[in-house]
């Protein structure tokens, strides 16, 4: 993006584009020791340029969060609990293509015979929801790619592009034209970790065949040694739906991968102590062992 500002691009014709506000507030600071406050490319996330657009055609529009949301959802369940389950259906076939909801919401109900209900509190919710002249979270990017006619930038660029879902993607052909200005995107499909949230493993295909990019691949790991770099390699090749490319580390150190099976949290913890301490015993520092657990 500097690279951008340094070839005299008017600042109102970049965008780049996140997923959460912390990431965007580092690439605002990031870009703040190079750049005047008042040349500051336009920054944001996903949603919140969307409901910014919004706005502009409806001032007057709420927005419910997921709480909010949930609640009102709730008040058409009848107390029923697994009515309630239903509002996780809602927000996860939200992210996908609209005609894809039917064969979406048959498979997340198939253990539980509540389809036709799914779509009768739907159909409750949504009313009960424009009455009040409202948006929730989920159908903020959907009311974005319908409504609103935005401007298209020369200069659009996408953080962690591996994590975009259907309409996010459907939001960035909106906002820039492939014959036109440059689109820009970093992402790696083999990092993609959000496909429970809609993140759609497509979207790289689709911006290759649409928008005929340049591709640069990264391949240099510069975290890992050369062990965990062959060992995630062997198994990440037989994914499907991926460019084909290596990760190779710049160091030299190699080590062991180690593969224990525990029955119980207490056998893992003593296991666990055990090896850090003969690693330690065996010359290794404290400050050369890492732990890492799930949450």
């Amino acid at each position: 993006m500097l690279k951008i500002w340094l070839d005299n691009i008017d600042r109102n014709q970049i965008l780049a584009l996140t997923f959460t506000n912390k990431a965007a507030t580092e690439m605002k600071e990031r870009l703040s020791i190079f750049l005047p406050k008042n040349e500051m490319p336009i920054i944001s996330t996903f949603h919140s340029y969307a409901i910014q657009q919004i706005r502009r055609k409806h001032n007057k529009i709420l927005i419910w969060d997921q709480q909010d949301a949930c609640a009102m959802w709730k008040i058409h369940c009848d107390n029923n609990k697994q009515y309630m389950k239903l509002f996780d259906i809602y927000e996860f076939a939200g992210n996908f293509c609209p005609q894809n909801e039917p064969d979406i919401i048959k498979t997340k109900c198939q253990n539980f015979d509540l389809e036709p209900h799914y779509w009768r509190l739907k159909e409750l919710y949504l009313d009960f929801m424009k009455e009040r002249n409202a948006i929730d979270f989920n159908q903020m990017i959907q009311k974005y790619v319908e409504e609103i006619n935005d401007k298209q930038y020369s200069h659009v660029a996408i953080d962690e592009y591996q994590d975009t879902s259907y309409i996010q993607y459907k939001m960035l052909q909106k906002l820039s034209n492939p014959n036109e200005g440059q689109t820009f995107v970093v992402g790696d499909g083999d990092q993609m970790l959000y496909h429970w949230r809609g993140a759609n493993p497509d979207n790289i295909k689709m911006f290759q065949d649409d928008y005929n990019p340049v591709v640069a691949t990264l391949e240099d790991n510069y975290r890992s040694g050369t062990t965990i770099c062959n060992a995630c390699n062997k198994i990440i090749k037989n994914n499907t739906k991926r460019i084909d490319k290596k990760t190779l580390s710049v160091h030299q150190f190699s080590g062991i991968i180690s593969i224990k099976k525990n029955t119980t949290e207490k056998q893992e913890a003593k296991a666990l102590a055990s090896s850090i301490r003969r690693n330690h015993k065996n010359g290794h520092k404290w400050s050369d062992i890492v732990v890492l657990g799930r949450n």
